[in-house]
C-alpha cells in the first residue's frame, strides 16, 4: 500500500478513533485527514508536483507530523532541516 494512502484509509475505515495525541492535542484520524488533506492541496495549489522537495525548519511538533503525510499523499519529498541551526535557536 502507498504510504500517503494510510491516513486516508484509516480516516475511511475508522474516522472516530483516536489517531495521535500530541501535548494539548487529540486527534481522530477523520479530524487529522481533514488537516492533511487542506495542506496537501495548499501545496498543490502552489504549484508543487510529484518528486518536488519540501523544506521544513520545524520543531517536533504536530504541523511538522502534518508535513510529513500532506507530502506523502502528494508524492512529494519531506526535507526536514533542524531548527537548532537557525541563529538564536531557543531550542
Amino acid at each position: 500500500m502507498h504510504l500517503g494512502a494510510l491516513l486516508a484509509r484509516h480516516a475511511r475505515y475508522r474516522p472516530q478513533h483516536l489517531a495521535l495525541v500530541f501535548e494539548r492535542h487529540r486527534l481522530t484520524y477523520e479530524a487529522l485527514n481533514r488537516r492533511v488533506n487542506r495542506l496537501a492541496n495548499a501545496l498543490l495549489a502552489a504549484g508543487l508536483t510529484k518528486g518536488d522537495k519540501v523544506a521544513t525548519v520545524l520543531p517536533n511538533c504536530l504541523e511538522q507530523l502534518e508535513v510529513y503525510c500532506a507530502v506523502a499523499k502528494n508524492g512529494l519529498v519531506a526535507v526536514p532541516l533542524s531548527p537548532l541551526l537557525q541563529p538564536g535557536h531557543n531550542y
